[in-house]
C-alpha cells in the first residue's frame, strides 16, 4: 500500500510538474500575447492618428479648394468686367475717331469754302477795282463830255 502509495505520488508529482510546465507555457503565451496585443493597439492608435491627421488635411484642402473656388469665381467676374470695360473702351475710341475724321472733313470743307471765298473776293476786288478805274475814266470822260456840252452850248 505505501508503494503504490509512492506511486501515486510520483504520478502526481510527475502530473503536476506537467501541469506547471503547461501552466508556464501558458503564462509565456499569455505574455506573448498581451505583447502583441498592446503591439496591435499601438498600431490601432497609430492608424487612428494617422486617419485623424488625413481627415483634418482633407477638411484643411477641402477649405482652401472652396477658397479658391470664391477667389476664381471673383477673378473672373473682375476678368469679365474688365472685358466689358475695354470693349466700352473701344467702341468709344472708334466714335471719337469717327468724330475726329468728320471735324477734319468738315474743317477741310470749311477751308475749302474759305479758299473759294477768298478767291472769289479777290476777284471781286480786282473787279471793284477795275469798275472803280473805269468808272474813273467814264467820269473823267463825263466830266470832259460836259465841258464840250457847256462848251458847245455856250
Amino acid at each position: 500500500m505505501f508503494e503504490d502509495l509512492a506511486v501515486w505520488v510520483k504520478l502526481d508529482e510527475e502530473e503536476a510538474a506537467q501541469i506547471k510546465k503547461e501552466r508556464d507555457e501558458l503564462v509565456r503565451k499569455d505574455v506573448e500575447a498581451s505583447k502583441r496585443a498592446a503591439e496591435v493597439l499601438s498600431e490601432l492608435e497609430t492608424e487612428q492618428d494617422l486617419r485623424r491627421e488625413a481627415k483634418d488635411r482633407s477638411s484643411n484642402l477641402q477649405r482652401r479648394a472652396d477658397q479658391d473656388a470664391v477667389l476664381i469665381d471673383r477673378l473672373r467676374r473682375e476678368r469679365d468686367e474688365a472685358c466689358r470695360a475695354k470693349e466700352r473702351l473701344r467702341s468709344e475710341r472708334s466714335m471719337a475717331r469717327e468724330e475726329r475724321d468728320r471735324a477734319i472733313r468738315e474743317r477741310d470743307e470749311a477751308r475749302q469754302e474759305a479758299e473759294s471765298l477768298r478767291t472769289e473776293l479777290g476777284t471781286a476786288v480786282a473787279h471793284r477795282s477795275e469798275v472803280e478805274e473805269a468808272a474813273v475814266g467814264l467820269r473823267a470822260d463825263l466830266a470832259d463830255a460836259r465841258e464840250l456840252l457847256q462848251a458847245e452850248g455856250d
